[in-house]
């Protein structure tokens, strides 16, 4: 069978002054230590939080960016139309001898109408 130490588990009796200012100093060193790492987590943990909070900024500015430059590109169209139009009229008179008078008249008109549609994408 195993002897256990009982030392450790003694009941601390209120001794010297001495002894009870060094278990003071003892326990205050183990509470200034547990402040310490306490302290260096919340220290790591604002910092990941900082960091995450600024990628998500930067995040939304690069995709407030984005979406301004596409609804800012505009379409221009831009559309001419000519149209020609060519009369020519020819009047033929002929006489015969038997008075009698012909008269032909021929009119003839060309319409051309040309469209040119321009499409300009503006960046």
């Amino acid at each position: 069978m195993r002897s256990v130490d009982l030392v450790p588990y003694r009941k601390k009796s209120a001794g010297t002054w001495f002894n009870s200012r060094r278990a003071n100093e003892g326990q205050q060193e183990n509470s200034n230590k547990r402040k310490r790492k306490v302290r260096r987590r919340l220290g790591l943990y604002l910092f990941c939080c900082l960091c995450c909070l600024m990628l998500l900024c930067i995040g939304l500015a690069a995709l407030l960016v984005f979406l301004l430059t596409i609804n800012k590109a505009t379409t221009t169209t831009t559309t001419a139309t000519t149209t020609t139009t060519t009369s020519a009229t020819t009047t033929t008179t002929t006489t015969s001898t038997s008075t009698t008078s012909t008269t032909t008249t021929t009119t003839t008109t060309t319409t051309t109408t040309t469209t040119t549609t321009t499409t300009t994408t503006t960046t």
